[in-house]
């Protein structure tokens, strides 16, 4: 395979989308850090995020002077843009019986995480300019996608322990939570129902997942010159705005169709996020000329397939889990449906790795979908133990079956987005003589 030379990217473009990356990802950590820790069922003090969040700031500054120059400068910038993205959450940390009073009491939390940012962002590129620098220019748009793609996966987690702990309504308004704007629903009251932690939460992450798509999708047109990409980056804002919508439309009409469709709709926008993975990278972009091969008909239509499969599988499974009562014909369909899929996709899969070794990426989207449906599978079985175990309408839901069915659901969309990955890189770098031949004249 030959490659051809792309020229390198402006100064200015670098480190908007270096502090973007470095920004969003460090909100990430400190997001699911606060998630975790803050867990009424764990009932932790707030100075155990308030630590590991100061030590991810700090973090994120030793990252930035590694890679960037005028260390100071650029670290306090970093920590600016993280202090920024972080007024998300940050009001949340003050308390009152109204929005003002929140919005009052939270003020000092903004100031002084501003100020910790800003420091430790200052300090940590002191030490980091210290450490060497990469041997290679680092595709920080890239590393954009590879954050949001994880913010979107931990969203479709965070919506199934939704589901896990049947606690889709009970916030029963949209935009406010009982009455307050959203982003100034106190913390401390979060903390007193766990179902309330978890479905505001969630709300809270679907904000910041569309906070990161528009970043994106800015970046994109500002930077990359495929208009093809920069329409898709459209297409993905309008699908996440829209899964937004069929959210809302489930709390304000209580209408079961439209969780299904939130639920369904949501894998597929993770799926189509994962892909800016692929379109973005520096390989894609580089010029390599698909590599020849008879196989490469049989190569392409199953990786073709397999994802339009797996869709379907996802849906059986969302259609049993959100419809009430529970339908018994659909969980029997799911479980047909995922011996048949299982097979397809140990075949697909198993030549992407065995047969394809020669190319980049391939056999180890491929390796990873062998090892993810193992695992799959694995999870169906108990989930199925978790829920036939619990009697039908007992309110107590133990926790190991909202995490059991949870990470079913989370291990099933890596599988989509994977699927997507491995067709995708499978159109790029294999070919037949007919397709290769316009790109060689």
């Amino acid at each position: 395979m030959t490659t051809l030379a792309s020229s390198p990217p402006a100064q200015g473009n670098v480190n908007s989308s270096r502090r973007l990356a470095i920004g969003f990802g460090a909100t990430v950590a400190i997001w699911l850090t606060v998630y975790f820790t803050a867990m009424p069922a764990l009932g932790l003090p707030a100075g155990v995020y308030t630590a590991l969040s100061l030590g991810i700031l700090a973090v994120a500054g030793v990252v930035t002077g590694r890679h960037a120059g005028r260390p100071i400068r650029e670290g306090v910038i970093q920590g600016a843009v993280i202090a920024a993205i972080n007024l998300l959450l940050l009001f949340s940390m003050g308390s009152g019986k109204n929005a003002a009073e929140v919005l009052s009491s939270g003020l000092p939390w903004v100031f002084g995480f501003a100020l910790a940012a800003c420091f430790l962002g200052a300090a940590g590129a002191q030490i980091g300019r210290t450490m060497s620098r990469p041997a290679e220019p680092v595709n920080w748009t890239t590393r954009l996608a590879v954050v949001f793609s994880l913010a979107t996966l931990f969203l479709v987690k965070a919506g199934g322990a939704v589901t896990g702990l049947e606690a889709g309504l009970v916030v029963p308004d949209w935009l406010t939570t009982f009455g307050y704007p959203m982003m100034l629903y106190p913390l401390g009251m979060m903390q007193q129902d766990g179902k309330v932690f978890a479905e505001h939460f969630h709300r809270l992450w679907g904000t910041l997942v569309g906070l990161i798509t528009i970043s994106m999708m800015i970046l994109i047109w500002r930077t990359d010159p495929r208009r093809w990409l920069r329409w898709l980056m459209v297409a993905i804002l309008v699908m996440v705005c829209a899964q937004g919508v069929m959210g809302a439309l489930w709390v304000l009409l209580k209408d079961s169709p439209w969780r299904v469709f939130h639920g369904v709709f949501g894998q597929v926008v993770f799926a189509a996020i994962a892909s800016l993975t692929a379109f973005t990278s520096t390989l894609w972009k580089s010029g390599v000329q698909p590599t020849i091969k008879p196989s490469a008909h049989t190569d392409r239509t199953l990786t073709a397939l397999l994802p339009c499969l797996l869709l379907v599988q996802l849906v059986l499974g969302a259609l049993y889990r959100h419809l009430e009562p529970k339908h018994l014909h659909l969980l029997y369909t799911h479980i047909m449906m995922a011996a048949v899929v299982t097979g397809f996709l140990i075949a697909t899969a198993g030549r992407a790795w065995s047969t394809n070794r020669d190319l980049p990426i391939v056999p180890r989207l491929g390796l990873c979908l062998l090892h993810g449906v193992g695992l799959q599978i694995a999870l169906g079985v108990v989930s199925m133990m978790a829920v036939w175990s619990r009697e039908a309408g007992d309110p107590n839901i133990p926790a190991w079956e909202v995490i059991v069915t949870t990470a079913h659901q989370v291990v099933g969309a890596v599988l989509l987005a994977v699927a997507v990955l491995l067709m995708l890189w499978t159109r790029r770098l294999l070919g037949t003589q007919a397709l290769t031949e316009p790109m060689q004249t």
